[in-house]
């Protein structure tokens, strides 16, 4: 018993951090409008007025930021289905260590969780990864 329950810690302490390093990874660099995106207009801000850009040199900064941005969407395009499976697959083996009761409130944990979750994607494939 002492076992599973060294497993059972394992998995759990594996799905916490899978889901904070996505959840971290999901605000600072994909979910518009949250503290990343003031930070890089504060940060973009700070920028152009170090370099003393024109308005002629902020035009084409933006451009480039826009191409990247473009660049960025694809590789998130890319790499959202690999991370899907890894985390579909850590809720999976979590959800086997549990009891019947235990599973009832881990599915209810869970889709909770993915409501918001697919929330959160949704407004960042509208509106993109934020740059500067």
């Amino acid at each position: 018993m002492k076992i599973q329950m060294k497993w059972l810690l394992l998995s759990l302490i594996i799905g916490w951090f899978l889901g904070a390093a996505s959840g971290t990874l999901l605000t600072r660099f994909v979910r518009p409008g949250g503290p990343c995106d003031m930070h890089f207009g504060r940060a973009r801000a700070r920028f152009e007025r170090k370099l003393k850009l024109t308005p002629e040199q902020r035009a084409q900064v933006d451009s480039i930021l826009q191409a990247n941005r473009q660049k960025l969407d694809a590789i998130f395009a890319e790499t959202e289905p690999r991370v899907e499976a890894i985390r579909a697959g850590t809720e999976a083996q979590i959800r086997q260590l549990l009891t019947p009761e235990q599973q009832i409130r881990f599915d209810q944990i869970a889709a909770r969780h993915n409501a918001k979750r697919k929330v959160r994607l949704e407004e960042a494939r509208k509106n993109g990864p934020p740059l500067l």
